[in-house]
């Protein structure tokens, strides 16, 4: 119950917010159970895409470039 009311809590404190860093959210609600976001869309690759994206061929991760580390917590 306390993440419950805490994700709707977050929820709806950004629901009021309106920011360029920020994702904007449009609706906050619940059904059969299951709590959902409606935000808007933003295009590109998220963060996990990012980070899996340089992989050696044996898997092994490849890092992400300084630049692109500061890029990505500047925004």
């Amino acid at each position: 119950p306390s993440v419950r009311e805490g994700f709707l809590r977050e929820a709806n404190f950004l629901l009021n917010l309106d920011h360029p860093n920020l994702p904007r959210i449009f609706e906050v609600f619940e059904e059969k159970n299951l709590l959902y976001v409606v935000m808007r869309y933003i295009a590109g690759k998220d963060l996990f895409e990012r980070l899996t994206e340089g992989h050696k061929p044996d898997g092994t991760a490849v890092p992400l470039p300084l630049s692109d580390v500061l890029a990505i917590a500047d925004t």
